[in-house]
């Protein structure tokens, strides 16, 4: 969501906020997740704080694979609890859960579907909404970064597209 290696103005939300006029306040730092730490130093959880002193209408949050390969448990609990801290923080906000995007290969590990349920309990958990959107990345290495894991600029145009039409379909925008 934070759209590495690329300037801020290029990352899908920034992308989908300026399409919308939407208002936005981007909390997301490179490399975090519910249990991993992020480059700011922490995990989502960390920014618990900051949702609770913006007071936002919506708050989009997404299952990451900064996760993938720790403790599937300790995704689970941190998962639940920090969506639970968010909804506390901001409880007249609408919480909007996104599936794990991978990258541009097809062949998806277990971690997608698993971090995706995870979020989507918690979702479920504060009466909020859980959009899959998909693997909008697949097939499309030219939209990766050298590294593969991060998207390019027409990737994450692609996510925002993904987002765009889950978000519309769901009835949230239109």
């Amino acid at each position: 969501m934070s759209g590495y290696g690329l300037d801020l103005g290029q990352a899908w939300p920034t992308l989908l906020a300026d399409k919308e006029h939407i208002t936005l306040t981007n909390l997301a730092c490179g490399g975090m997740g519910f249990v991993v730490s992020g480059d700011c130093g922490t995990p989502y959880a960390g920014l618990v704080p900051a949702l609770a002193a913006l007071q936002p209408d919506v708050v989009i949050v997404q299952s990451s694979s900064n996760d993938f390969g720790e403790d599937p448990d300790d995704i689970r609990s941190e998962t639940i609890t920090t969506v639970q801290e968010m909804h506390d923080a901001a409880p007249d906000a609408r919480i909007i859960g996104l599936s794990t995007i991978w990258n541009d290969d097809a062949d998806l590990p277990d971690d997608v579907a698993s971090t995706s349920d995870d979020l989507r309990i918690a979702i479920g958990m504060v009466d909020g909404v859980f959009l899959d959107v998909g693997q909008p990345l697949s097939g499309h290495a030219d939209w990766m970064q050298a590294d593969d894991v991060h998207p390019t600029p027409r990737g994450q145009q692609a996510i925002e597209h993904a987002v765009l039409t889950s978000l519309q379909g769901a009835g949230i925008l239109p």
